[in-house]
């Protein structure tokens, strides 16, 4: 009899990453495999991205559904108790051997009390990383705890885990599935992307996405701000914008953005999901990567184009050289631009060195989920590092 191996997408943000890992999974046949689909997948305002699930042909064995609105505290709080319902729901019903988790949102430790809950181990993907500014840096570790497989993108993050009481045995160091995509995704011709999106090819290109910071709303938008106000003077240059997450206070953010997008519709973009081969291509042709997105940090180095990361979102994880980090002051923000365009440094950044691995994430994380004895690994202790 098979194995079931069901993998949870709470929104574009995983779905684009874990896709090569499914993909890998249905190639071998050797296990019983489907998406569970969370409710931001469904959401109008983050661009219906099931649709995209549907169009890649991919199998789904559940949804989450939901009609809570709103990105305050208590909505938030909301989400995470309807989701965590309806994921025992389907669980209970579909008694699949593993669940593979990846990152640190909300809906991820939803999904994971769930899972600990039905006696489901857990694979989790991407744990050991630090993003201080969020309240994902708290429910990463606290998924690191419940969960049974963990699969790290670094030697850094394999030992933190480990440190966290974590079985050695149970630690990969696998690379990022993101790093994957770059390589396996063959991305269009400059203009067929620049014609999509109607922008001029002759300019420069900014891809900039920013999110908000979770544990500090007012600086989050003092940072946000102030790279508008920068990116004013940079008058020949395509600004486009790919919407945040839905993360609390992330309407906040997109309500800015829209402002200031008015002001030069021309120049200016702002785009719910591009889908991750337009996104692909559109990083690989632009001068500069900006904002708080860990694409900046784990997928735009295998482009070989430069990272300007702005605040704290980011701060803790492991970064390429081609990634420049600001503060989110205007001066800061300024002097890292104009840094990231200079030729010394497009040359460093093309070297396309990235410590996030070298594209066989996918198949080393399928291997490994094919090969584990779950019902050993689902009785867990803690085992103590010597100092």
């Amino acid at each position: 009899m098979k194995r079931k191996i069901i993998l949870f997408t709470g929104g574009r943000q995983d779905y684009y990453l874990l896709k090569p890992l499914m993909t890998e999974l249905l190639k071998r046949g050797l296990a019983e495999v489907g998406f569970l689909v969370g409710e931001t997948h469904f959401s109008k305002l983050y661009g219906n991205t099931v649709k995209q699930i549907k169009l890649d042909n991919m199998p789904i064995w559940g949804k989450v559904s939901s009609n809570i609105k709103g990105d305050k505290p208590l909505d938030i709080v909301k989400k995470i108790s309807n989701t965590s319902i309806q994921v025992s729901k389907i669980l209970s019903k579909i008694k699949p051997n593993c669940i593979v988790l990846l990152g640190d949102r909300y809906e991820l430790l939803a999904a994971a009390q769930a899972s600990m809950l039905n006696n489901i181990p857990i694979a989790h993907l991407h744990g050991g990383e630090s993003t201080e500014g969020v309240i994902d840096e708290l429910i990463r570790h606290a998924i690191t705890k419940m969960a049974h497989l963990h699969f790290v993108s670094t030697k850094k993050y394999r030992n933190r885990i480990i440190q966290m009481g974590e079985n050695s045995k149970n630690v990969f160091n696998y690379g990022a599935l993101g790093v994957d995509n770059v390589k396996s995704i063959k991305t269009l011709p400059k203009m067929d992307i620049f014609n999509f999106l109607n922008i001029n090819a002759k300019n420069q290109t900014f891809t900039i996405t920013y999110h908000p910071l979770t544990l500090d709303n007012k600086k989050s938008n003092m940072h946000l701000n102030n790279l508008l106000k920068v990116l004013e003077d940079f008058k020949k240059t395509n600004l486009v914008f790919t919407y945040p997450n839905s993360d609390t206070y992330g309407l906040e953010i997109i309500k800015i953005i829209k402002k200031y997008i008015k002001k030069d519709p021309i120049n200016r973009k702002f785009l719910k999901n591009l889908g991750v081969k337009k996104y692909l291509s559109l990083m690989k042709y632009s001068d500069l990567v900006i904002g708080n997105s860990s694409s900046g940090i784990i997928e735009a180095p295998s482009l070989g184009v430069p990272t300007i990361n702005i605040g704290q979102r980011q701060e803790g994880r492991v970064k390429a050289k081609s990634v420049i980090q600001v503060d989110g002051t205007t001066k800061s923000i300024i002097k890292g631009i104009h840094l990231g365009l200079k030729k010394e440094f497009v040359k460093k950044a093309k070297l396309k060195e990235n410590p996030y691995g070298n594209g066989q994430s996918a198949r080393r994380i399928a291997s490994a989920l094919l090969k584990k004895n779950y019902e050993k690994i689902i009785f867990k202790k803690f085992y103590d590092v010597s100092f």
